[in-house]
């Protein structure tokens, strides 16, 4: 069954806080990985598997300290 406002089997507010988390980091590492210093994508051109992790990323903070948007 298909949720109306289901983005990839994330409710729409774990897809937005996830993308606003990878937004504020590649912001912060001046659009460059910290790692390799290659360009970072943005969040539309992210492979699946990366977008999903930021999701989780998001959703786990949002579990530990609660909705504040």
């Amino acid at each position: 069954m298909v949720v109306t406002g289901d983005v990839g089997g994330y409710p729409p507010d774990d897809d937005e806080a996830g993308r606003v988390a990878y937004d504020a980091y590649r912001g912060e590492a001046g659009s460059r990985s910290t790692v390799t210093g290659d360009p970072l994508p943005e969040w539309e051109d992210l492979p699946e598997l990366t977008r999903a992790a930021w999701r989780a990323s998001a959703a786990a903070v949002r579990r530990r300290y609660g909705a504040i948007y």
